[in-house]
């Protein structure tokens, strides 16, 4: 592909279904998730959807935003709109009519940005869909040298519940040389000083003084960062899924020259019907990775400040929550409750390794027991059980420390809950 300098180019994950032009200022539209061309000062419009591409300047940059879930034994789904060896790809379908553009005031200096929506949900040959609906904002500055992509994956009421959910951005990008050609082949990858992304530059570039990118997680989470050479893509749904947990071997400080792609992924999470989690990455160019490092702590601060995170914690044991789903429970393990502190419902999960009398009981400071949620003998499998803030007779109980006492057999096992209203 032939760069385009000071220009952009989106292609969407539908490159040739059109739902019609919109004339702006200084852009030609065509939404939905198809083309867009614009000149560099509206750099922001590239967010625009789960598949970007981007020519600004000289650079070109392939951004793809992945979901994956492992949905059974040995069996993973992720959602991309990346060619991979499933002959029907992308899996991103755009939803019509959810193309806006976003209020100015969504944060300080924002020049504008647009926003639009995009599904999984609609079953492919070879391809299990998580029930996703992904808002995907893009954000830019007047004064600012980076561009904010804000996404919002939200699972669809009436879906299953995902378990060990990752989300994150696979990045390809290659680098202009001193004569302004493009060299995938020797092309630089450096980790950023804070470890949440990464620089691109061409090998015999100065990093000091020349233009470089660089694209970084924003967020108080500590991502998961891998990288690889175009050669050793995961095309496969489970080497995806792998790479979206960081357990596919992958190394990441990108040593070498070489045409590198990177992910950026957060999680484990366990996703209800209805709940959403947030992703956001900051694309920076400057000259030299000292600017472009302030460029990215600059987005971070900004929106750590102004736009909240998501209130769904990490599940740290839910990779071992799903494996004992599906291979059964080996041990006695009480997981941590999450969300913990919680206003509305606290869910619990145990494994149980065997048959066995269980009582699941919440106490208040007082040693007074104010529910039983479970009771009884019990056959050997994995349990979730949820309490939401109600005593035995059905009536809310106040704010404050509570404990779970699970009593399994002769072992006692307890955590501490903290009720906030």
């Amino acid at each position: 592909m032939k760069p385009l300098t000071l220009s952009v180019l989106l292609l969407a994950a539908v490159p040739m279904l059109l739902f019609g032009m919109q004339q702006t200022d200084n852009a030609t539209h065509t939404h939905n998730a198809g083309s867009l061309i614009l000149p560099s000062r509206a750099l922001w419009h590239i967010g625009l959807c789960p598949h970007v591409a981007v020519d600004a300047p000289q650079y070109y940059a392939d951004l793809t935003f992945w979901a994956g879930a492992k949905v059974a034994k040995s069996k993973y789904a992720v959602s991309t709109a990346h060619l991979t060896s499933r002959k029907d790809s992308p899996d991103w379908e755009p939803v019509p009519g959810t193309w806006n553009k976003l209020e100015k005031t969504m944060l300080p200096a924002m020049q504008g940005g647009e926003s639009a929506q995009f599904t999984d949900i609609v079953k492919k040959k070879g391809h299990t869909p998580l029930g996703l609906i992904v808002e995907c904002q893009s954000m830019g500055f007047d004064t600012q040298g980076y561009v904010i992509y804000r996404y919002t994956a939200t699972l669809k009421d009436g879906a299953g519940s995902l378990n060990a959910f990752y989300l994150g951005m696979e990045v390809d990008i290659d680098a202009p040389n001193p004569q302004g050609r493009l060299t995938p082949q020797d092309d630089e990858l450096t980790l950023l000083t804070n470890g949440n992304g990464y620089i691109f530059s061409d090998s015999k570039s100065q990093k000091s003084t020349d233009n470089v990118i660089g694209i970084s997680y924003l967020g108080s989470n500590t991502p998961i960062i891998s990288s690889w050479r175009r050669e050793a893509e995961p095309l496969k749904e489970k080497d995806q899924y792998m790479a979206l947990a960081g357990q596919a071997g992958y190394e990441k400080s990108g040593k070498g020259l070489g045409d590198w792609r990177f992910l950026i992924s957060d999680g484990p999470y366990d996703l209800e019907p209805g709940q959403s989690i947030t992703f956001t990455i900051a694309v920076a160019h400057a000259k030299g990775a000292e600017k472009l490092t302030q460029e990215l702590d600059k987005a971070n601060a900004l929106i750590l400040k102004h736009l909240p995170e998501s209130t769904i914690q990490r599940s740290t044991p839910a990779a071992q929550f799903a494996e004992a789903m599906l291979s059964g429970p080996t041990e006695l393990r009480l997981y941590p409750v999450y969300p913990n502190p919680f206003n509305n419902t606290v869910q619990i999960r145990y494994d149980l390794p065997e048959d066995l009398t269980v009582e699941a009981s919440i106490y208040n400071m007082r040693g007074r027991r104010v529910a039983t949620l479970a009771s009884g003998s019990t056959p050997r499998g994995v349990y979730k059980l949820r309490w939401s803030g109600r005593d035995n007779n059905g009536r809310e109980v106040g704010s404050g420390v509570y404990f779970l006492i699970l009593k399994v057999g002769d072992t006692l096992l307890r955590q501490k809950l903290i009720l906030i209203k």
